[in-house]
């Protein structure tokens, strides 16, 4: 019954196929259409006549014109509302519902067929389309035309069978050949196979793989051990050829004629050096004579690269230049002694640069204020007996310091001490014995009073300064 609904304009009924009793009362709606295309007796499946009540209405005059009329893709069962989706029943084919003018039997991406009701229904996945020709005949894997991967006997399939239980000769593997199809296996295969013979089973295959897996896992491990021990002795063998290279030159030496008759001549250990066998890496500090890099030094005609600390002088008024070897600077290269920082080479220019075995351990000055706290007074009076000893052995080859403080020491190791900048002054200045420093790096603190009045420097004035060093490191022990 529906009745009196001015705002209905189709019943839309689509799921409604068939009534099996009763009767049909649709009355009083003045706006309703399409109620006359359908044959309602032919909805009717009951033997009781039905009396049906269809008054009342939108004339169907009306109706036709304002074109609300059924899809012409419904057949003459008529239709419950506007589209074809509302039809009773198609002239043509059906897609999940709605009416169609045909199936996808030769385009698109997934083919169809039609089934007797005229319903379009998808082809199996495994179907591959035809190109002109329909693809499939049915919805089942045995209804394609042509397969897309493999075929099975009457079944496409994506692969062939591999352990399955047909329930008679237990567990059937299969192999695909050339053409795409699946053909048996040997029957003592156990475990698939990739061809017809016994020798393709995939057991015979797989123990291949796993002994050559086996054998590739050790075999890369003594590859990769071969190649660390290789570097581990390729780096001790640089590291040896450094010591010996380093201790060949710091054994010999250059000796040079005597300067008249009778004399002596000097052994001088450091070794004229040109440009190109140093190479400068980092900056490690600067200071009132110049700056200190660590670098390499590549002696001429060797390979080895020896770590060395390159201190650059450079004299600021222009006054002194560096383009010729000096008495001055063979005394400094003659110097041997434990306890100061040995002179491996000079290199001459416009800007002398001293090369020096590299500490790598800092200076004195910056290990005591990284240690403070635990330093121990018995190795604080060690470094200054040491001290002591290289200053003694300066004096006695006549070298004055003038500048003789902890940031001047360096640490060989944590129980050695070496002097460091000693003569570097009278390089600047050789005639000069008053060297003035500038008023902001002037260091009072360890200047004698002569050295500060009269800007006399003298071996006495060292032994000041080592005097104030000392009470200075050994206020700090306590």
């Amino acid at each position: 019954m529906v009745m009196r609904i001015p705002t209905l304009t189709s019943l839309g009924l689509r799921s409604l196929r068939h009534i099996n009793d009763g009767s049909v009362y649709i009355s009083q709606n003045a706006n309703l259409c399409y109620h006359h295309t359908m044959n309602w007796t032919q909805l009717f499946r009951g033997r009781r006549v039905p009396v049906n009540n269809l008054s009342n209405n939108k004339p169907l005059a009306e109706c036709v014109a304002e074109g609300h009329v059924c899809d012409p893709l419904c057949s003459h069962s008529g239709c419950w509302g506007p589209g074809p989706d509302q039809c009773l029943t198609c002239r043509n084919y059906s897609r999940h519902g709605t009416c169609v003018e045909s199936c996808h039997f030769l385009s698109g991406t997934t083919r169809e067929f039609a089934r007797t009701d005229g319903e379009c229904v998808a082809c199996h996945p495994e179907c591959k389309p035809q190109k002109g020709k329909i693809s499939c005949t049915g919805a089942g894997a045995d209804d394609c035309v042509a397969c897309t991967n493999l075929q099975d006997d009457p079944y496409c399939m994506s692969s062939c069978p591999s352990g399955v239980n047909d329930g008679h000769r237990g567990l059937i593997f299969k192999y695909p050949n050339k053409e795409g199809r699946c053909e048996p296996c040997h029957p003592n295969c156990t475990q698939g196979c990739l061809g017809p013979e016994l020798n393709d089973c995939l057991e015979t295959a797989r123990s291949g793989q796993i002994t050559g897996i086996a054998l590739a896992v050790p075999a890369c491990l003594i590859f990769c051990l071969g190649l660390f021990f290789l570097g581990v002795l390729y780096h001790r063998g640089l590291a040896i050829r450094r010591k010996r290279a380093m201790r060949r030159y710091l054994e010999s030496g250059e000796n040079f004629e005597p300067l008249g008759p009778g004399e002596k001549g000097t052994k001088v250990h450091a070794r004229i050096l040109r440009p190109s066998e140093l190479r400068k890496i980092k900056l490690l500090g600067y200071g009132v004579f110049g700056t200190v890099h660590k670098g390499f030094w590549t002696p001429e005609g060797e390979t080895v690269k020896i770590p060395v600390a390159i201190k650059t002088i450079q004299d600021s008024s222009g006054r002194q230049t560096f383009t010729e070897i000096t008495d001055h600077m063979l005394s400094m290269g003659s110097l041997d002694h434990p306890y100061i920082v040995r002179l491996l080479g000079i290199c001459p220019g416009p800007s002398l640069q001293l090369v020096t075995q590299l500490s790598s351990c800092g200076s004195l000055l910056e290990h005591i204020r990284q240690h403070k706290s635990s330093l121990d007074p018995q190795r604080l009076l060690n470094w200054c007996v040491q001290i002591a000893k290289g200053m003694f052995y300066l004096e006695e080859h006549c070298m004055v310091h003038r500048n003789l403080a902890a940031r001047n020491i360096l640490l060989k190791n944590d129980y050695q001490v070496q002097i460091s900048d000693y003569g570097v002054a009278d390089l600047l200045h050789p005639d000069d014995k008053k060297y003035v420093y500038t008023d902001t790096k002037t260091p009072i603190k360890w200047m004698a009073l002569e050295s500060i009045l009269f800007r006399r420097y003298t071996h006495q004035s060292d032994v000041w300064s080592y005097g104030k060093k000392l009470a200075r490191r050994m206020k700090c022990s306590l």
